[in-house]
């Protein structure tokens, strides 16, 4: 069984290639977006290559930092992967950051607690998720709650508890005057929404 070695060293963007059939396309949008997000964090993820330096996993940030003029980066030096294992790597490597999701609801909080940063439009982007129905981080939301017992026929709801979600209502707004997005549980059907409290006014 042949032995996987890992190295680390900054490399001259020269001596990189790509891997000629690495089957993710990567749009301008995004290496706009790198771009941006290297300009503004540095270099922080080296890109993976083999021990003849052609990139495995990097090819987006690779093609950025060479426009962004970078004349060196950190790479991970891989040594021991047959030909066919490293093609298997280039192709799990894309496929596996598509598994993931989103926490929506603690997405929300770090997105309010950041909306003082002034990004570019490129980073911007990255910040809209206005593509998730129920979590519009950068629109007024158009729902208003109407607090009208009678909305509750059916449901057992009593004027009493209406008041009570009522005040529950008003109390998630306190303190928050600096923040326009806020998560919200209807007082009839027991659904959350994420609304802008000026809607509410």
């Amino acid at each position: 069984m042949t032995t996987i070695e890992i190295k680390t060293f900054d490399l001259s963007v020269e001596k990189l290639s790509v891997y000629a059939n690495n089957a993710r396309r990567h749009p301008e949008s995004q290496i706009q977006s790198l771009m941006s997000a290297i300009q503004e964090f540095g270099f922080t993820q080296p890109i993976v290559v083999n021990d003849q330096y052609t990139i495995l996993a990097g090819h987006a940030r690779f093609e950025a930092a060479k426009r962004i003029g970078l004349n060196q980066l950190p790479c991970r030096v891989v040594s021991g992967l047959t030909e066919a294992k490293q093609k298997a790597y280039i192709i799990a490597d894309n496929k596996i950051t598509e598994e993931s999701s989103w926490d929506y609801d603690i997405l929300l909080h770090e997105i309010n607690s950041i909306h003082e940063l002034d990004f570019n439009d490129d980073l911007n982007r990255l910040f809209n998720f206005s593509d998730h129905p129920s979590y519009d981080l950068n629109k007024e939301a158009d729902y208003k709650p109407i607090t009208n017992p009678t909305q509750g026929t059916g449901l057992n709801v009593t004027d009493a508890m209406v008041e009570q979600k009522q005040q529950k209502l008003t109390n998630q707004f306190a303190g928050k005057s600096d923040q326009q997005l806020v998560e919200i549980t209807c007082p009839h059907c027991d659904e959350s929404f994420t609304v802008n409290q000026n809607t509410l006014s």
